[in-house]
């Protein structure tokens, strides 16, 4: 199970170690399964072209919020319609940016300085800005809020279902309480029926940290 920012690619540059790709085909090639283990979507994953040229037979997406071995899902988690809805108000109210994970598609309700400043970090494009004033009724797996800690803790408030990973000063990753990359992989295991001792892990952040 590999991270990807800051362990498969350099973080912000993508830079791919030119060993890479030949590393990872002799492990399949002795029938070592690989995995991705990010708190990235598919999307961004494809569009930015991140990983050029490697395969992977699975992935654990948005940090274990969706997991796919083989191109089918093992685990969905997704936001209650009653936290989004909390959340689309803090965000009217505080005029806060944030970035939204569906299954098939990434926005953002607002762009300013802050959501530019963390997109160009982790070097990826800002997402469209589609209307939320529907939002409690789409299906959203992790939401990216550009907030403080302090305005971290009064939104958290609203959503007691969910946990947050704070990757930059102003911008946090929010989950379900059941998603995480510890979690993802112990579901990918139990569907594969494979021990946890027969798995090794590779990470640097701290999204990383409950998975090693």
């Amino acid at each position: 199970f590999f991270d990807v920012d800051g362990t498969l690619i350099g973080m912000g540059d993508h830079a791919m170690p030119a060993t890479l790709p030949a590393t990872l085909a002799a492990l399949r090639a002795q029938g070592v399964m690989l995995f991705l283990c990010t708190g990235r979507h598919a999307l961004e994953i494809q569009e930015e072209n991140l990983l050029p040229g490697l395969q992977f037979d699975g992935a654990v997406y948005m940090n274990g919020q969706l997991c796919e071995w083989n191109g089918r899902p093992v685990v969905q988690n997704l936001i209650p319609p009653e936290e989004l809805k909390a959340l689309r108000r803090f965000l009217d109210r505080h005029q806060r940016s944030c970035i939204f994970l569906e299954k098939d598609c990434m926005y953002t309700n607002r762009v300013d300085d802050r959501l530019r400043e963390g997109q160009a970090q982790v070097g990826t494009a800002v997402p469209p800005v589609r209307s939320i004033q529907d939002l409690e009724t789409r299906q959203v797996y992790q939401v990216i809020p550009f907030v403080t800690p302090e305005e971290e803790k009064a939104l958290m408030e609203c959503m007691p279902s969910c946990k947050t990973l704070r990757w930059c000063p102003f911008a946090v990753d929010v989950t379900t309480r059941q998603g995480g990359k510890e979690r993802g992989i112990r579901a990918m295991c139990d569907a594969m029926g494979v021990s946890l001792a027969e798995t090794i892990a590779f990470g640097d952040g701290n999204n990383d940290v409950e998975m090693l």
